[in-house]
């Protein structure tokens, strides 16, 4: 039976890979890295689902997770998940107001936290009831409250997420798993993952494209790869773990991260010729020219590169296209195809479908409507009917 959820996918490849490392969470600090097998995240993520079930009752179906980059993330989401609610990321170093603003409009009733990150008792004023997240050992300590998960009616919601802004004023989006499952499905075939991947989470888990590294990654059977968030300012530190001590094959970031590693960085680490790199994709903002591309590659180096493209509003990603090779030689990067049950379409002023001249884009697909965003330029080139972003 085809998964229909985030969590299908991540017990069908447990089934298969019980004895496989599945989190791996590298301090950075000389300590020695921690790591977690595919039955042991399905085993606390059980523990905290089944203290949700017996202790919780969220209102709009929705959990808030209050941690940071630590070896235990997986399992706090998919124990959310398993009990049939959404999870909402909260960023422990965003500010507290912020963080209540956040809390306020999910309509949160229940969150589960890191102890250690935060002071319990402040949540508390705000009317929000307090879960642990699962312990590697000795199980859960859930709250003293009590009564059964209420089905909110949208048992069907994955998670929660509040956009930055750049597209019109911030809002809440709540993703659905019938969005955010087909781009995993799609992208798992497009990077041809297999069991032998090791995946490193670059997103904060309030960044969506996070959802596309966790699940990825461990739908497939691969290695999920955590370090703290302060070693993701410092390049040099961080190439050498990604790339020399646990010899990372997928990395998806923004262009604007893989510039903080240097050229230098990128032609001998990351994009050397040995480098362990298959997958390198590119989204979030506009896709560096292939030119620019070619001049932080080694050009013995191998790794296929990636554009992906979308919006939080309808899934994660939208369309993807696979960089050029040096001998097509093209100025721009197209945003490629729909990823699988996604509509993409460029718009005249009459509202009209066109294949050619300039428009407005709209992103949509199956069971959610179509988003209007910003004036694209469409033609043919050698990938087919795609498009070339003109104006942001």
């Amino acid at each position: 039976m085809p998964a229909r959820t985030l969590q299908d996918l991540v017990s069908a490849a447990a089934s298969l890979h019980p004895d496989r490392a599945a989190v791996l969470y590298d301090p950075g600090s000389g300590e020695t890295p921690g790591s977690l097998l595919y039955r042991e995240v399905v085993q606390l993520a059980e523990d905290l689902s089944a203290a949700l079930l017996r202790n919780c009752s969220p209102g709009g179906g929705a959990v808030g997770l209050y941690c940071s980059d630590d070896l235990l993330v997986p399992a706090w989401i998919l124990g959310i998940l398993q009990s049939s609610a959404a999870y909402v990321p909260l960023d422990p170093e965003a500010p507290g107001l912020l963080t209540a603003r956040v809390m306020s409009r999910c309509g949160l009733k229940y969150c589960a936290v890191n102890r250690d990150l935060v002071q319990v008792e402040l949540l508390g004023r705000l009317g929000i009831s307090v879960v642990d997240g699962p312990q590697r050992a000795g199980g859960c300590h859930p709250s003293d409250e009590t009564g059964p998960l209420k089905d909110s009616g949208r048992p069907d919601l994955a998670y929660v997420l509040h956009t930055s802004g750049t597209t019109g004023p911030p809002k809440t989006v709540r993703v659905p798993h019938r969005c955010i499952v087909p781009n995993i499905l799609h992208l798992r075939s497009l990077f041809q993952m297999s069991a032998d991947d090791v995946v490193f989470l670059a997103s904060p888990l309030t960044f969506d494209p996070s959802v596309v590294d966790i699940f990825l990654a461990l739908s497939s059977g691969a290695l999920l790869l955590l370090v703290p968030s302060v070693m993701k300012k410092m390049p040099g530190r961080l190439a050498q773990m990604l790339f020399k001590h646990h010899r990372t094959t997928v990395l998806q970031v923004t262009p604007t991260l893989l510039v903080r590693f240097g050229h230098g960085i990128l032609k001998r680490d990351v994009l050397s010729p040995g480098s362990s790199l298959r997958v390198l994709a590119l989204g979030g903002e506009a896709c560096p020219s292939p030119a620019q591309l070619r001049s932080w590659k080694h050009e013995e180096n191998k790794t296929a590169v990636y554009n992906i493209y979308g919006v939080t509003e309808v899934s994660c990603w939208a369309s993807c296209c696979r960089v050029p090779e040096p001998e097509l030689t093209v100025s721009s990067v197209p945003l490629g195809t729909p990823l699988m049950d996604t509509v993409v379409e460029v718009r005249d002023e009459d509202g009209c479908v066109i294949t050619e001249g300039e428009g407005q884009v709209f992103i949509g697909g199956t069971g959610f409507y179509l988003f209007g965003f910003f004036t694209l330029h469409s033609q043919k080139n050698c990938t087919g009917d795609s498009m070339l972003c003109s104006c942001f």
